[in-house]
């Protein structure tokens, strides 16, 4: 008979997202289980320092030990190159296969099965095994990343992507990679340490020359060939394998909660890949879902609050990233009429990808994380952040903007001030004077003020 396992939260997927949201619920005291299989395909991929930062913050150690040093990436975009920004290139296997023991030893029990099925019968979520073994939680994590089903519940999606992912082997140089443009799509190039190379092109998946599966192969090394950029990269290289295709289309899920399953990552909202920040905002959903979970376990009356709050921060999340991306689509005007380049460089809206001139909008209530729970506390709507801001430096905001004079000389002095008597340290001062200033708000008194 099928074994159940009895835990507070099971976590549906064993990549950086589940493992960072088990960490954060382990931390808080809930018995914790993650289920899932390493990734099946040879995978590279680049991280920036942000993400590297999270990873730490998240208390990861073997993990982190599977990061190389940050390389320089090079980028060819309309017809002007230029080296911009640096991302450490890591091997997808050897980094999934790491954070496995950082949970174990943190007292997260993981199963290395496959899912076949989400369970959501009775009332109790769980995970069937492909064995048919059923272990069922108080709430169950869907952090399967793109390989989660998605079902009719998709509430945006962007243009069809598909990205083919050829791997090979060639001499051992310095690590980097490239991204550069071409008619029908754009390629991403990484190098290892070792001599791995990896080529990632992104093409429209509904493009009318692109093969079936059968085909890929030979289309893959015919691109290859005809990459000028390419070849400079791939001397002396020979082909390791067959392609990989992925989609790799922006994704928003409608429903992010359903029958006692909460989505995270890219199993929530998977955003274009051109981004160059995929992990990071599977990662950031991540982080927040502890907070959201222990409220909805100990405060049952918040729960509506808490899961809006998730809600909203991937809605906004994605919109944001969606822009950006639409926005590097549109900076690549040579092949502007190319069906690929048009529809990207339109979706999802007009709007611009990070508000009009930072400045605060007005004071709202709005759900924030506080001491672990999602409480609703008073913020200020800015431009560049719609759900609001909080806290800057650990101190409160909205407080220090209430009731100020509107004499420019007499309003810098009272918010100086304040700031003085709510910070503690010269540099969390200087923190909160530059984010006023930002905003448009001196908090420093004039010398006729004084």
């Amino acid at each position: 008979m099928p074994h159940a396992l009895e835990a507070d939260v099971l976590v549906a997927g064993a990549g950086p997202a589940g493992a960072t949201a088990a960490l954060g619920l382990a931390r808080l005291g809930y018995t914790v289980c993650v289920v899932g299989m390493p990734r099946p395909f040879d995978a590279c991929e680049g991280i920036s320092r942000r993400v590297v930062e999270a990873l730490q913050h998240a208390g990861f150690l073997a993990a982190l030990e599977q990061i190389p040093p940050p390389g320089l990436r090079e980028v060819d975009w309309n017809g002007e190159r230029r080296a911009q920004n640096t991302e450490s290139l890591i091997w997808r296997p050897a980094f999934d296969a790491a954070l496995i023991p950082d949970l174990r030893d943190a007292g997260v029990r993981v199963v290395q099965a496959r899912i076949a099925t989400l369970l959501h019968n009775e009332g109790v979520p769980g995970v069937r095994l492909s064995d048919g073994t059923e272990l069922r939680a108080r709430i169950v994590l869907e952090a399967r990343g793109r390989a989660a089903p998605q079902g009719r519940a998709v509430g945006m999606r962007g243009p069809a992507t598909l990205a083919v992912l050829q791997r090979a082997r060639g001499p051992r140089a310095r690590p980097g990679s490239s991204v550069f443009a071409c008619p029908d799509g754009w390629v991403w190039l990484a190098r290892l340490a070792d001599g791995q190379h990896y080529i990632q092109f992104c093409v429209a998946a509904d493009a009318p020359d692109l093969p079936k599966r059968p085909g890929l192969a030979a289309w893959t090394r015919e691109r290859i060939a005809a990459l000028p950029q390419a070849q400079a990269w791939l001397e002396g290289c020979e082909s390791a394998g067959p392609p990989t295709a992925r989609a790799s289309t922006a994704l928003l899920h409608a429903r992010p909660w359903e029958h006692g399953v909460l989505r995270v990552g890219d199993a929530a909202m998977a955003v274009d890949p051109l981004s160059g920040n995929g992990i990071f905002q599977s990662l950031s959903s991540a982080t927040t879902a502890p907070a959201v979970v222990h409220t909805l376990l100990q405060r049952p009356a918040d729960a509506a609050l808490a899961l809006g709050f998730h809600a909203a921060r991937l809605h906004e999340t994605f919109l944001r990233f969606a822009r950006i991306g639409r926005d590097f689509h549109a900076a690549e005007t040579r092949w502007a009429e190319q069906p690929f380049w048009q529809a990207r460089a339109q979706w999802p809206d007009t709007e611009p990808a990070h508000g009009l001139l930072p400045r605060i909008v007005g004071a709202a209530r709005r759900p924030v994380i506080e001491d672990g729970f999602i409480r609703e506390r008073e913020v200020m709507i800015t431009t560049g952040q719609p759900l609001g801001v909080w806290r800057v430096e650990g101190v409160e905001v909205a407080p220090l903007l209430r009731e100020l004079p509107h004499e420019p000389a007499a309003q810098a002095a009272a918010l100086a001030q304040r700031v003085d008597a709510a910070t503690s340290s010269p540099a969390q001062r200087r923190h909160l004077e530059a984010w006023f200033l930002r905003h448009g708000l001196t908090a420093v008194p004039s010398a006729s003020s004084e």
